[in-house]
């Protein structure tokens, strides 16, 4: 296991902590995504893309960091774009209902599945 300096701690932490953001955005978009669908979730669906982004970048800088785990985490990094790739039929659904099945039948499991994962890879590294 590496020994992480306090920047790279700070980064995990924002890493980690952006996950705990993204299921929460997930979590409004199921329970606001309606017939008469509020602007908000819009708002939210895009935040959290611009998140998945971020998490994207971040996972360039984690494969660096622990090295000892590159086998998983490769596998890890897959199953984020697998996720990335779900996400973005969001655009060919025509209904709120189908965007809200995709995100709760589909989005939601997938994510939190991936963010358990990656969790069990990161704890071992984080201070508390």
């Amino acid at each position: 296991m590496n020994n992480l300096t306090a920047e790279q701690q700070i980064f995990i932490k924002q890493y980690t902590d952006l996950l705990v953001t993204i299921g929460e955005g997930l979590e409004y978009i199921e329970r606001n995504l309606i017939n008469d669908v509020s602007p908000q979730v819009d708002v939210v669906f895009s935040d959290i893309i611009s998140a998945l982004q971020q998490i994207n970048r971040g996972n360039q800088t984690i494969s660096k960091l622990f090295t000892d785990s590159k086998e998983e985490l490769e596998k890890q990094f897959n199953a984020f774009q697998q996720l990335v790739q779900l996400m973005s039929s969001w655009f060919e659904k025509q209904s709120n209902h189908d965007k809200r099945d995709l995100i709760q039948q589909h989005v939601t499991p997938q994510f939190e599945n991936w963010h358990h994962s990656m969790n069990a890879l990161i704890d071992p590294y984080i201070v508390r």
